[in-house]
């Protein structure tokens, strides 16, 4: 948790995310500089209204003022390559996105939508559901209201449903929404990002926090798979092995839904170095899967998770996807994931740092 009161804080870009984070820091006990490199009507008109706060404010800027920032705020308008922004990370002074100053802030569970494309049609589609079925939400970020400005009033809410963009995430060290989603990725803003490859990194440092990392192995939570078509997307989405080799520890079964298993076979062979098979499936599972990839019988959950975790090196990844229902052992898909993300917190109470958040699903990742 930030600690601003009596801080030197300052705020980079006076678009509405910076003005918001402004008068927020000001109402917080920060003492406020706000720096733009623009100097329009537009922005002197902002000014003017932040000056009679007590805001130091200068327009025209192409360096920070010569002080001590204990933190800088970039708002969400402005790219890194700017050179302002570029003389701010020369300076040294902890540089995070308006938008990481709310999560860090906020206090309600916080939904988190982010790609190229139609990100903010799907926060506008959830924040209606969830206030249709009698849920206080609010919509922020991007092109919606600022993070900044919702803040305070986060008590009293359900969920924040939050739009974000590569910019933002890109300077987000640590984001962790209760729920991650990522619509999708098509090349954009090439211009800055310089490769398809960079703009997808800075996407998905939605996830940063989420998708837990142990000695180098990633576990992951994904019990909301009961078919194979989910089972196959986060095999897809797992991050791969050096030079793409197999290296998913994959823990599977429930209850038989007498569903065709062969067709994941050849994601089961380039994907997984062994798989983990639990509940009344299982022998079914066995008889399907050890022509593409090993396959051994566990007793239950916390055997699989603990035998993965015995066996994964750095680089692994150990993947809670059963591909069946849960009836046969747990209440549902939750109380699953819930042994699960247990079982994984039991592990990382041996690692340095303390237990680590691991409570992540591919795609839409969830605490």
């Amino acid at each position: 948790m930030l600690e601003l009161a009596d801080k030197q804080v300052l705020v980079i870009g006076f678009g509405r995310p910076g003005q918001a984070a402004c008068e927020f820091l000001r109402r917080s006990g920060a003492r406020v500089t706000g720096v733009d490199q623009a100097n329009t009507e537009d922005l002197r008109n902002r000014a003017d209204e932040l000056r009679p706060l007590g805001i130091e404010v200068t327009l025209g800027a192409s360096a920070p003022p010569a002080r001590d920032f204990s933190l800088a705020v970039l708002s969400s308008a402005l790219p890194m390559n700017v050179p302002l922004v570029e003389a701010v990370r020369r300076t040294g002074v902890p540089l995070i996105s308006e938008l990481e100053l709310g999560l860090q802030l906020s206090e309600c569970l916080c939904i988190a939508i982010g790609g190229t494309n139609g990100k903010g049609t799907t926060a506008e589609l959830v924040e209606r559901v969830l206030a249709s079925n009698h849920r206080k939400t609010a919509l922020s970020g991007d092109l919606a209201r600022p993070v900044c400005a919702t803040i305070e009033h986060t008590k009293e809410l359900d969920y924040l449903i939050l739009q974000t963009d590569a910019f933002q995430l890109e300077m987000t060290s640590l984001p962790r929404p209760s729920i991650a989603v990522l619509t999708n990725l098509t090349p954009d803003h090439l211009d800055h990002y310089g490769s398809r490859d960079n703009y997808v990194r800075a996407n998905a440092r939605l996830f940063r926090n989420q998708i837990a990392e142990i000695h180098g192995v990633q576990f992951i939570n994904d019990s909301k798979a009961t078919n194979l078509d989910a089972l196959g997307s986060a095999l897809r989405a797992a991050r791969s092995g050096p030079g793409g080799e197999a290296n998913v520890w994959l823990i599977a079964g429930g209850r038989d839904k007498g569903q065709e298993l062969h067709p994941v076979g050849t994601l089961l062979t380039n994907r997984v170095k062994h798989a983990f098979l639990v509940g009344e499936t299982s022998k079914r599972l066995y008889a399907a899967w050890s022509v593409f990839t090993p396959c051994t019988i566990s007793s239950s959950l916390l055997e699989a998770v603990a035998e993965a975790a015995r066996n994964a090196v750095s680089g692994d990844v150990v993947l809670l996807s059963p591909a069946c229902s849960n009836c046969d052992q747990f209440r549902n898909h939750q109380h699953r994931g819930e042994v699960f993300c247990q079982a994984v917190k039991s592990i990382g109470r041996g690692v340095p740092g303390g237990t680590p958040n691991i409570n992540g699903r591919i795609g839409t990742a969830q605490r």
